[in-house]
């Protein structure tokens, strides 16, 4: 069937199932449908805080109270495989094919040293 691939761990594909973060390919088309030229998309569902999230974030009293979770998708961002050209947009995503390749291992241990020298030469390569 049709399969939209947003990058690493954002595949779509299949019918999505309501009130998870499954990403099929019916909702992330959707999403590109009613804002084709966005960059990022959200998907939002409600959800628990767990104790992991209470204990990172200091909030005790609030252990498994219901809350609104977010996940964003980007479309212009890959971290762990390199693309000559991304896509801007969520049509673009849809629309085109972007070839691309993983980077080796020891660049994706490097890319936050890259990013915090802050020179653009270095930065659009990653």
């Amino acid at each position: 069937g049709p399969c939209i691939i947003a990058g690493s761990g954002a595949v779509a594909f299949g019918a999505s199932t309501d009130g998870d973060f499954t990403l099929g390919y019916d909702k992330l088309r959707n999403l590109i449908n009613v804002d084709p030229a966005a960059g990022h998309y959200q998907m939002q569902k409600t959800g628990y805080v767990s104790i992991g999230t209470a204990v990172a974030e200091n909030r005790h009293r609030h252990l498994g109270e219901r809350e609104p979770v977010h996940r964003a998708i980007p479309v212009d961002s890959e971290q762990k495989r390199f693309y000559p050209l991304l896509p801007t947009t969520g049509c673009d995503l849809a629309s085109n094919l972007y070839p691309s390749e993983p980077w080796p291992v020891h660049l994706l241990a490097m890319q936050p040293t890259i990013k915090a020298l802050n020179i653009p030469a270095l930065q659009e390569s990653i």
